[in-house]
């Protein structure tokens, strides 16, 4: 399956067409923590993240993970929407990780959720690191399809590691984790 974006889908300029997806790293597990990606190369434009998995509670309706960049639990703004079929809710969150309220999955007794997370331009130092997500799942009575746009992480910094965990309760997530470089 893919998930290519079509923006960027153009030739690039040496080696591979820009767009095109190596993967860097997959982590699987069947165990809850927080799951990490480190020393992530500098040599792609963007990276996205596709995973499946679930979190270690026994609410069907699961829990919220987050995502910390470098081991920071500096500045994170993100704005998400979320539909469930009969509604839809939007907010603005603050905090000292990415997508506060705006990620769910649903508990280890449901099928698993789905979500595909991009960070832009993560090896420029001059500017903040956009990130975007999509994040979809059915638990018992309840299917949502949250959408958290224009997370924003305060900082200039390359990435160079990223955590997924939940930084509000103790449920955390376990699963299928992909890690991809986009060339640009």
């Amino acid at each position: 399956m893919s998930f290519g974006l079509g923006f960027w889908a153009a030739a690039g300029a040496g080696g591979a067409a820009a767009g095109a997806y190596e993967q860097i790293a997959t982590i699987v597990t069947t165990t809850a923590g927080t799951q990490s990606f480190t020393s992530i190369p500098q040599t792609y434009k963007h990276l996205q993240i596709r995973g499946t998995g679930q979190v270690d509670t026994g609410n069907a309706f699961g829990s919220v993970f987050n995502m910390r960049i470098n081991g920071s639990s500096g500045t994170y703004s993100t704005h998400f929407l979320n539909g469930n079929g009969s509604s839809v809710t939007s907010s603005y969150y603050s905090a000292s990780y990415a997508f506060e309220y705006g990620m769910r999955l649903p508990g280890s007794g449901e099928q698993p959720g789905a979500f595909i997370i991009d960070i832009l331009d993560y090896t420029n130092t001059s500017k903040h690191k956009t990130i975007r997500a999509f994040n979809g799942m059915s638990a018992t009575n309840t299917k949502n399809i949250f959408l958290s746009s224009s997370a924003l992480y305060a900082n200039t910094a390359a990435v160079t590691s990223i955590d997924l965990a939940n930084y509000l309760a103790s449920a955390q997530p376990y699963g299928r984790f992909s890690l991809y470089g986009i060339k640009g």
